[in-house]
Protein backbone atom coordinates (compact mmCIF):
# COMPACT_ATOMS: atom_id res chain seq x y z
CA UNK A 1 0.00 0.00 0.00
CA UNK A 2 0.99 3.62 -0.70
CA UNK A 3 -0.20 7.19 0.58
CA UNK A 4 0.00 9.59 -1.79
CA UNK A 5 -0.74 12.99 -0.69
CA UNK A 6 -0.66 16.40 -3.31
CA UNK A 7 -0.94 19.86 -3.39
CA UNK A 8 -1.54 21.34 -7.04
CA UNK A 9 -2.36 24.86 -7.48
CA UNK A 10 -3.55 24.33 -11.26
CA UNK A 11 -7.23 23.11 -11.46
CA UNK A 12 -6.21 21.15 -14.60
CA UNK A 13 -3.20 19.56 -13.31
CA UNK A 14 -5.11 18.42 -9.93
CA UNK A 15 -7.91 16.93 -12.06
CA UNK A 16 -5.45 14.95 -14.07
CA UNK A 17 -4.06 14.20 -10.88
CA UNK A 18 -7.48 13.13 -9.25
CA UNK A 19 -8.37 10.83 -12.84
CA UNK A 20 -4.74 9.55 -12.81
CA UNK A 21 -5.22 8.30 -9.18
CA UNK A 22 -8.71 7.24 -8.80
CA UNK A 23 -7.30 4.49 -11.60
CA UNK A 24 -4.72 3.63 -8.65
CA UNK A 25 -6.48 3.65 -4.96
CA UNK A 26 -9.59 4.97 -3.14
CA UNK A 27 -9.66 8.75 -2.20
CA UNK A 28 -9.35 9.11 1.45
CA UNK A 29 -9.44 12.82 1.82
CA UNK A 30 -9.47 15.61 -0.89
CA UNK A 31 -5.97 15.57 -1.76
CA UNK A 32 -4.86 12.18 -0.21
CA UNK A 33 -5.02 8.70 -2.03
CA UNK A 34 -4.53 5.11 -0.92
CA UNK A 35 -3.41 2.89 -3.36
CA UNK A 36 -2.34 -0.81 -3.44
CA UNK A 37 -0.15 -1.72 -5.71
CA UNK A 38 2.45 -3.78 -6.78
CA UNK A 39 6.06 -3.01 -7.62
CA UNK A 40 5.66 -2.81 -11.62
CA UNK A 41 2.19 -1.06 -10.94
CA UNK A 42 3.99 1.60 -8.48
CA UNK A 43 7.03 2.30 -11.00
CA UNK A 44 4.31 3.26 -13.70
CA UNK A 45 2.07 5.59 -11.14
CA UNK A 46 5.69 7.58 -10.02
CA UNK A 47 5.94 8.03 -13.67
CA UNK A 48 2.26 9.22 -14.25
CA UNK A 49 2.58 11.36 -11.76
CA UNK A 50 5.98 12.68 -12.54
CA UNK A 51 4.35 14.11 -16.18
CA UNK A 52 1.40 15.69 -14.34
CA UNK A 53 3.03 17.82 -11.77
CA UNK A 54 4.72 21.13 -11.75
CA UNK A 55 7.41 20.80 -9.26
CA UNK A 56 8.48 24.91 -9.08
CA UNK A 57 4.60 25.09 -7.95
CA UNK A 58 2.69 21.86 -6.67
CA UNK A 59 4.08 19.60 -3.56
CA UNK A 60 3.77 15.96 -4.26
CA UNK A 61 4.25 13.06 -1.28
CA UNK A 62 4.25 9.23 -1.82
CA UNK A 63 4.48 6.73 1.22
CA UNK A 64 4.93 3.45 1.27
Amino acid sequence: MIVVIYDIVDDKRRRKMVKCLESYGIRVQKSAFECYVDENMYRKLLKKMERIIDEKEDLLRVYR
